[in-house]
């Protein structure tokens, strides 16, 4: 349980990291975008909130990143597109169970599961500003005597 800790991003000779199912919860820290040596990082079944860091983006080896089952939401970075390492044979990005949407970038297409992602909400229109209250009726005229 609890959150990952930002300080692994400085593990930059790791080439493996595994914490899927530890009920961990908060963001993604982006400062895991420094693990450069890592080909498997394997996030998925956990309670992590929030979007997918762009920072993500430094992962050039990143054979397999599995996000899938967790409350993500937004679209995916398109910085993730030159993730090109990223392949299905090895998983590829799972984002199966999230609220991740939009487009895929060109990039990393036909890397990502599910293909295509759905249609992202189109957001409210903005209220009508409401109207000022109407002023109290005037009181009447005072009687002659």
């Amino acid at each position: 349980t609890g959150t990952i800790p930002s300080e692994l991003g400085g593990l930059t000779a790791l080439t493996k990291l595994f914490l899927y199912q530890n009920f961990l919860d908060g963001s993604i820290p982006p400062e895991l975008g420094g693990l450069t040596a890592v080909t498997s990082l394997l996030l998925h079944k956990n309670f992590f909130t929030g979007t997918i860091p762009s920072a993500l983006s430094g992962l050039t080896v990143l054979a397999s990143l599995t996000l899938g089952f967790n409350s993500l939401t937004g679209t995916i970075p398109s910085e993730l597109g030159g993730m090109t390492a990223l392949s299905a044979r090895y998983g590829g990005l799972s984002l199966m169970n999230t609220r991740i949407c939009g487009t895929i970038p060109p990039g990393i297409k036909g890397a990502v599961t599910p293909d295509p992602l759905p249609v992202c909400p189109s957001p409210s229109p903005p209220s009508p500003p409401s109207q000022p209250p109407a002023p109290p009726p005037s009181p009447p005229p005072p009687s002659p005597p």
